[in-house]
């Protein structure tokens, strides 16, 4: 209980400097960051996806059998 909660306080700070930090950006560029975040996290999550899914096949598919 106390890893998640330390873990927690110590990124509260990164994470708080990285929001206020927005406001030094302009907008155009604020837009074009967060598309380009929204992308990484979907191509990141595919291939998380396509990794997990592509290890069921593979186990499921490429048996080695001795001869």
């Amino acid at each position: 209980c106390a890893l998640p909660i330390s873990f927690g306080l110590g990124t509260f700070p990164a994470m708080l400097a990285l929001g206020s930090s927005r406001v030094l950006f302009p907008v155009v560029l604020r837009q074009r960051l967060s598309v380009v975040a929204g992308v990484l996290v979907v191509v990141f999550g595919a291939i998380t996806v396509l990794r997990g899914v592509g290890g069921e096949i593979l186990a499921h598919h490429h048996h080695v059998h001795p001869h």
